[in-house]
């Protein structure tokens, strides 16, 4: 039987015009056909004939070949749709049906293979949602799906492949969430879900991924805060965040990726200065993080000598141009503006930019503020939609106030001490 599968499936393929196609339709034993394999009883095992100018539609005969371990026929010119009847391939271990230009729906029935390890559908036509039942493959470690029109949301399903190393969804439309229960994939090493639509938060159920070696969520509509919990990804070699929604600050957690080669951040609304125990990351050979709300880079001698040495950057932009000045965020009490009828809200947030003593600054434009002047020079905020006019202020924070200082409008000059 399975010659006369093979002699349906070379003329549904054009054999003819096959690159290699040594010993198909002859006498000779199906083991001497050209990609065949077969066992001590002459069953085919293997079937294995990449770029090999196969065109033309898959059989659904194919799914027939009952002792059939390995099927590739990837980088070939096929059409049509995945048969749903190679769902019946018991013992198949392996298939590759990459770049072949498929069409269709991914045929739920696959998920009755429960012996492959490796499944391999990247670069076709493929459209429509992922099966759940692909959920069941217990014994699958990689899962390609990457470059086609898949779209909906990824099955929460996927979180039980509990084999799994390879997931590789980049470059579709799926959409929604990324299901926390990805978190459960302890021996991932690579989760891939660039290039897609997703949205939602970044579960910090990702941080479980122990063993995970790349995270590549770019390209995507993902908003909130990094999860701090990333930082417990210590053999994380590749963090990939760029062009999403994401904002907030980078927390300090990343530190701990002692392996980090790469990372990623540029185009999102991340705020605030990259953390100095980034300055641990002494792997890193590429950092991308411009193009932010107003993520900088810390003017500290020690970051920016860190920073200077890595080998690839995009040059984002430093916190402040001064290089002898930092940034400090304090925060106000409320208090009464004498004169006026504006009270500060209680707390009121306000970034501070020291400047070198004898510099001139803040010259403003009739809207309220407060003069608070440190140990180590004069520091200068205005706090919109107020009045012009003085006020004594209480400071908390990083530093203690020595004084403050009241003053009539902000459209003067001040000379620090």
């Amino acid at each position: 039987p399975d010659r006369d599968i093979l002699e349906i499936f070379y003329n549904a393929t054009d054999g003819p015009n096959w690159i290699n196609n040594t010993n198909w339709l002859s006498d000779e034993p199906l083991g001497e056909w050209h990609g065949v394999t077969t066992d001590d009883s002459g069953n085919v095992t293997r079937l294995i004939l990449d770029s090999n100018q196969l065109s033309g539609s898959i059989p659904p005969g194919l799914g027939s070949l009952s002792n059939l371990t390995d099927l590739r026929l990837s980088g070939n010119q096929l059409s049509g749709e995945i048969p749903a009847e190679l769902g019946n391939l018991s013992n198949l271990t392996s298939l590759y049906l990459f770049g072949v230009q498929l069409s269709g729906e991914i045929p739920p029935e696959l998920g009755s293979l429960s012996n492959l390890t490796t499944l391999n559908l990247s670069s076709n036509q493929l459209s429509g949602e992922i099966p759940p039942e692909l959920g069941s493959l217990s014994n699958l470690t990689r899962l390609s799906l990457s470059v086609n029109q898949l779209s909906g949301e990824m099955p929460p399903e996927l979180g039980r492949l509990s084999s799994l190393t390879e997931l590789w969804l980049t470059r579709n439309q799926l959409n929604g969430e990324i299901p926390p229960e990805l978190g459960r994939l302890s021996s991932l090493t690579e989760l891939l879900l660039g290039d897609n639509q997703l949205s939602g938060e970044i579960p910090p159920e990702l941080g479980s991924l122990s063993n995970l070696t790349q995270l590549q969520l770019s390209g995507n509509q993902l908003s909130g805060e990094i999860p701090p919990e990333l930082g417990s990804l210590s053999s994380l070699t590749q963090l990939q965040l760029s062009g999403n929604q994401l904002n907030g600050e980078i927390p300090p957690e990343l530190g701990s990726l002692s392996n980090l080669v790469q990372l990623y951040l540029m185009t999102n609304q991340l705020t605030g200065s990259l953390p100095l125990s980034l300055t641990g990351l002494t792997e890193l050979s590429i950092i991308y993080f411009s193009n932010n709300a107003g993520l900088c880079a810390p003017v500290d001698d020690a970051f920016q000598q860190w920073l200077q040495a890595i080998p690839i950057t995009d040059n984002g932009p430093n916190c402040e141009d001064d290089p002898g000045a930092t940034t400090t965020s304090l925060t106000t009490r409320a208090v009464a503006v004498p004169g006026t009828r504006t009270r500060l809200p209680q707390p009121a947030a306000i970034t501070f930019q020291p400047k070198r003593r004898g510099q001139r600054v803040g010259q403003g434009n009739n809207t309220g503020g407060l003069i608070g002047f440190l140990n180590s020079g004069s520091i200068a905020a205005s706090y919109a939609n107020g009045p012009a006019s003085g006020a004594d202020s209480v400071v908390d924070g990083a530093g203690k106030a020595d004084d403050t200082r009241s003053f009539g409008t902000l459209s003067e000059y001040l000379t620090l001490r």
